[in-house]
């Protein structure tokens, strides 16, 4: 959710679950739970996104810069949509993203990824502050047969 209530997706992923796991042998009623777990994970440091390798509880979130881990999406969406991401201070406008944000990807230099750490670490701060729920949104769908 953004500040304005508006619903912003950032990465969308999908995943098959044959039917043989939810149907009875022999019916085609979907009569069984299946259950997903979904795991939310909330870095305590602005680094933990965008540093690679070391993935895991405590490290980085993604350990390679490979497409199909969702990297270049995320990152890509923290380049483009800066103020969904950082906060200048906490008495910033809404929305209104810091004046210089240096380019956000592994290679980041030392001195840039402090400089977001500190716009990331107010826009935490605002959240931690006002944020009440997050909503999540799934969709299914039967597969063609």
């Amino acid at each position: 959710m953004t500040q304005d209530g508006a619903s912003v997706t950032v990465i969308t992923q999908s995943f098959a679950i044959p039917a043989r796991s939810f149907r009875v042998e022999g019916s085609n009623n979907t009569t069984k739970t299946v259950p997903k777990t979904l795991y939310w994970i909330w870095p305590e440091q602005f680094k933990s996104y965008v540093r690679t390798g070391n993935a895991g509880y405590g490290g980085n979130l993604f350990a390679s810069t490979d497409p199909a881990a969702g990297y270049a999406a995320f990152v890509g969406d923290i380049n483009s949509n800066h103020a969904r991401h950082f906060r200048a201070d906490s008495t910033s406008v809404p929305g209104q993203a810091p004046s210089a944000v240096p380019p956000v990807g592994a290679g980041m230099f030392a001195a840039d990824v402090e400089t977001c750490a500190s716009y990331y670490n107010n826009a935490d701060e605002v959240i931690g502050k006002n944020i009440k729920y997050i909503r999540v949104r799934f969709t299914a769908k039967e597969a063609d047969k």
